[in-house]
């Protein structure tokens, strides 16, 4: 005969419901506890060898009669168990059976194709995500990364003149960015940042530059860890051109005669850098007169000049000097210094094309010298060389963009001695 135990029972609760369990000890010494519980309208009971056992049985049975799922209790007890054991796993995460079922069967989902099991997955993503600093959102990014551009132009003594430039480019595009997305770095990704990219009601060229300064901020949040190194949220988003394949306009000699006639006298070895060796106008704002030897007939582009953006190593070479490149730049010739003292070049390039009534369209000064350059020469490898393209790219763009008169014309545009006067080749 059983004797009960006067401590018994213990009381488990789930919500407003309540299962006791009793220990009762048999004559022969044998203990068991017994939980007892209604189901269906009739009184059952099931006993346990060990109390933690009974206690978790106990606890699962209060819990699906506090959420009015009763039928947990006619679970066979296998899977009782197994239920028990699976509740006791998640209770230090505070996390229903329920939801813990949810989360990993829709795990299992994103991993089937890949073939990857959950553990292996969420160590990959927590090794490429742990030593990410912090929670920073975009907005919080990009004003740090403008922020530090700007200290370091107060502490800059030389080379100011191209990050004024390329700070004012960031501002525009990432201002978009910070303004569109609030979310944090670490959550962006080619499906975000595609369809805002596509979205932004620009041109094709403004699309691509804000590509890059997005590509940029990506870089420089990697290498601050707001952004795991090994991810390109990039990866996948489109690439846009900045120009149709064809859609090159150039000039005649006769508009660039006029550039030149009303251009400040310090600005026009800029004009005629661009106009005479086609250096790309990053290339002709940082270029400094050491680096062109007019007794060699030679400008070097070094590769600091060549560099177009944060991640561009940039294309170093050297560019003949042609005679009526040498003819404009000698005046102005110094032994060192910057060639250009304008910080935008092209704002003041398009107030001399307003002053001389030419009409400028974008790079029309690289544009045409590689078009009569190439016409000239009828050699795509030599100038693309000299221009710092690939020979495709010379074909696509600059093939038989300008007659062989017109061509022979813009290297004629020549200055008259000892005034500002232009002479242009006969017929040009």
């Amino acid at each position: 005969m059983s004797t009960p135990d006067t401590r018994f029972p213990i009381i488990v609760k789930a919500g407003s419901a309540t299962v006791k369990v009793y220990r009762t000890t048999k004559a022969d010494g044998y203990t068991s506890y017994a939980v007892p519980f209604y189901q269906d309208g009739r009184r059952r009971v099931r006993f346990f060898q060990d109390l933690p056992t009974a206690k978790r049985e106990a606890l699962v049975i209060a819990r699906g009669i506090a959420s009015g799922e009763g039928h947990a209790a006619a679970l066979p007890a296998k899977a009782r168990l197994a239920y028990a054991r699976a509740d006791q796993l998640l209770e230090p995460l505070d996390v229903p059976v329920e939801v813990a079922v949810a989360e990993y069967v829709e795990a299992r989902r994103h991993l089937a194709p890949t073939g990857a099991g959950i553990v292996v997955a969420a160590q990959d993503y927590a090794r490429r995500h742990g030593s990410i600093v912090g929670h920073k959102t975009v907005a919080e990014a990009v004003a740090e990364l403008l922020a530090q551009i700007e200290s370091e132009q107060g502490n800059t003594r030389g080379g100011t003149r191209r990050k004024d430039a390329w700070l004012a480019l960031l501002r525009y595009h990432l201002g978009k960015l910070a303004r569109d997305l609030r979310c944090e770095v670490a959550s962006l990704n080619s499906a975000t940042l595609g369809p805002w990219l596509v979205g932004l009601k620009v041109s094709e060229r403004t699309r691509c530059n804000t590509r890059a300064a997005v590509a940029y901020l990506l870089h420089w949040c990697q290498s601050r860890n707001y952004l795991a190194r090994d991810v390109d949220p990039m990866e996948g988003v489109q690439n846009f051109r900045k120009r149709r394949v064809g859609a090159v306009t150039v000039i005649g000699a006769t508009e660039l005669s006029r550039l030149l006639e009303h251009a400040p006298d310090d600005f026009v070895a800029y004009l005629a850098l661009r106009a005479f060796a086609g250096l790309r106008n990053c290339e002709a704002a940082r270029l400094d007169w050491a680096s062109i030897d007019s007794k060699e007939g030679w400008i070097e582009i070094p590769d600091q000049a060549a560099r177009q953006s944060g991640k561009d190593a940039g294309v170093a070479r050297m560019v003949k000097i042609r005679p009526v490149l040498a003819a404009w730049l000698a005046p102005h010739a110094r032994k060192s210094g910057p060639v250009c003292p304008y910080a935008s070049p092209v704002t003041m390039l398009a107030r001399v094309a307003k002053t001389a009534k030419v009409t400028m369209p974008r790079n029309a000064l690289r544009h045409s010298f590689i078009s009569a350059a190439v016409t000239i020469s009828n050699d795509l490898n030599a100038v693309s060389i000299e221009a710092g393209n690939s020979p495709a790219i010379i074909r696509a763009h600059y093939w038989r963009r300008m007659r062989p008169k017109a061509a022979t014309a813009w290297f004629n545009v020549m200055p008259a001695a000892g005034s500002n006067v232009i002479q242009l080749a006969a017929g040009a």
